[in-house]
């Protein structure tokens, strides 16, 4: 799904993409392109039910320390991560972010 945040109600939107990420029943990975920190930082820290949020790269980049497979729900099983140690008590696999 492609969402365009611009114009009124921007918390508005903000909110309902997050709602759609967090409801659906997949959560594999989560991409964002904005220039915006204010916006940035409102959706990675209201999307709690997801795997790796790549911010301004390329959705099927690789980052060190990040996993490179995996997710909650029906993507990833119910632990998601679970091979990567440093994850097993997140549901939030990671973020990277490039400004």
């Amino acid at each position: 799904t492609v969402v365009k945040i611009s114009g009124s109600n921007r918390d508005k939107k903000i909110e309902a993409i997050c709602d759609l990420v967090n409801d659906s029943p997949f959560g594999l990975r989560t991409s964002i392109w904005c220039n915006d920190k204010v916006v940035i930082d409102s959706l990675i820290n209201e999307i709690d039910n997801s795997g790796t949020i790549r911010v301004n790269s390329p959705h099927i980049e690789f980052s060190e320390y990040l996993p490179t497979h995996g997710g909650n729900k029906l993507t990833g099983g119910p632990y998601g991560g679970l091979n990567y140690f440093w994850e097993r008590t997140s549901h939030l696999q990671g973020v990277s972010i490039k400004l």
